[in-house]
């Protein structure tokens, strides 16, 4: 295997760009060269070293105690359990195994694969749980967008079940989560400079159910027979299960995914911080709204 640039770490390079070789040595100097390559392998390789795989670990140390994660607390709560190697504040933190080959990781390190299967650590996330996480997923504008599907999908749906005049409904639904395309949705991308972007990205959806609250008010016209009603949506309840593998692209748009991927590779030959982990979060969560279902007759 030939190193391009064994040995040098300028910058913000947390990992050295590699090739591998194929040959015979046949002057016996311990290199190929010329027309001692028989080959080369066609995939790019990047080597991390223990200087690299601790200056990587450095830099993210610094992005959730005065740095870019400032102000993200469940970005730095990610962040910081990826460092240390501790449990998610605000979950239940067990074991698990994922799989090298599961299609939700960026890269296959971060974890002691043995046969294909690697131990990895697993945080479930309550809908009540003391982290805002559930709650904050529910209220993001992805999600909103989702529910305005599935609102939209169901409206006639909704309108039907308007309670009596003056009174508040039940809770009516249990209707899939909708895409535009009135597809099931099965993932949510969290986009944009915010805190859920940093910590989830893009996540899996299974099990999504929508629920309503409507409320029913009268207004008097000039006449009863000219009586009519507004019929609003007052809650939302949003029930089902998202889950994430965390991992890091080296590369990624964010400021420390190219840090963070550089220290997942160096798990667990070059120290404990690194270990990747599957978030899973169970909502059962209600949020407010004011939207129209339009007029009916009083």
């Amino acid at each position: 295997m030939h190193a391009n640039s064994p040995g040098t770490h300028i910058g913000a390079d947390y990992a050295t760009d590699a090739e591998i070789e194929f040959g015979f040595d046949y002057n016996g100097d311990g290199k190929l060269q010329g027309e001692e390559v028989a080959a080369k392998d066609p995939h790019q390789f990047k080597i991390v070293d223990q200087y690299q795989y601790d200056q990587a670990v450095s830099a993210l140390g610094r992005t959730y105690t005065g740095g870019s994660l400032v102000g993200c607390p469940h970005a730095a709560n990610f962040v910081y359990c990826f460092v240390t190697n501790q449990g998610l504040s605000g979950a239940t933190n067990v074991s698990t195994t994922i799989a090298s080959s599961d299609v939700r990781l960026d890269h296959h390190v971060g974890a002691n694969f043995v046969n294909v299967q690697g131990n990895a650590k697993k945080a479930v996330f309550a809908s009540n749980s003391t982290s805002a996480l559930p709650q904050d997923i529910v209220a993001s504008p992805q999600m909103d967008a989702l529910i305005w599907n599935t609102f939209d999908a169901n409206y006639e749906d909704l309108r039907a079940h308007a309670p009596a005049v003056g009174a508040d409904s039940d809770w009516v639904g249990g209707y899939t989560l909708l895409e535009s395309d009135g597809k099931a949705a099965n993932s949510i991308n969290f986009t944009g400079l915010s805190d859920l972007h940093y910590a989830l990205g893009h996540a899996g959806l299974s099990g999504m159910t929508v629920y309503f609250k409507m409320h029913r008010e009268l207004h008097h016209v000039v006449g009863p027979e000219d009586d009519y009603s507004d019929l609003q949506l007052t809650q939302i309840k949003v029930v089902g299960t998202l889950s994430d593998i965390i991992d890091y692209r080296y590369g990624g748009s964010d400021a420390f995914a190219t840090p963070a991927a550089a220290v997942q590779a160096g798990y667990p030959t070059l120290g404990n911080a690194g270990h990747i982990y599957e978030v899973e979060v169970n909502m059962n969560n209600i949020i407010a709204a004011n939207w129209s279902l339009g007029s009916l007759r009083a």
